[in-house]
């Protein structure tokens, strides 16, 4: 809200809570100027924009640049996958909490498929479209790709 805006909401809010005085009114304008100077004195601490909120980290979306992907990402899918033995099938979806949100699920995701381009680990599906997909830890410790 602009600082104008706020203003004359809080100046309307003052007069109408404590110069106007109508007793038969069927609104309490006492209370409605309480609001009004509520409403105006919050609208200081509110930016215009929603693009200039700060959002917390877990609202953020993740966006990935000419196949950048967050070590991060990696890094939680990796020792995520490390709680499960080596050559033991275990669900994709063991990574993910659904708290965690949709987009998190596709980071996992992509976090799996560079995890299996180093060899650390295998994707398995037994039928193609039907069955789940399966992560199976092939490695002890990552072999990252140098990127040359």
């Amino acid at each position: 809200m602009r600082a104008t805006t706020c203003l004359t909401l809080l100046a309307a809010g003052a007069i109408a809570a404590f110069a106007v005085h109508l007793p038969t009114f069927p609104v309490n304008m006492q209370v409605a100027g309480l609001i009004l100077m509520a409403t105006g004195i919050v609208g200081f601490f509110v930016p215009a924009r929603p693009s200039e909120w700060v959002a917390p980290e877990w609202m953020r979306r993740r966006i990935l640049v000419h196949g950048d992907l967050p070590e991060r990402d990696l890094t939680d899918t990796w020792s995520a996958a490390l709680s499960h033995p080596i050559g033991t099938p275990f669900p994709l979806l063991d990574l993910w909490n659904p708290l965690e949100g949709r987009d998190h699920l596709v980071a996992v995701f992509l976090a799996l498929l560079f995890l299996a381009r180093e060899k650390s680990i295998e994707l398995r599906q037994d039928v193609l479209g039907e069955s789940p997909v399966m992560v199976v830890r092939t490695a002890e410790e990552r072999q990252p790709i140098s990127e040359s």
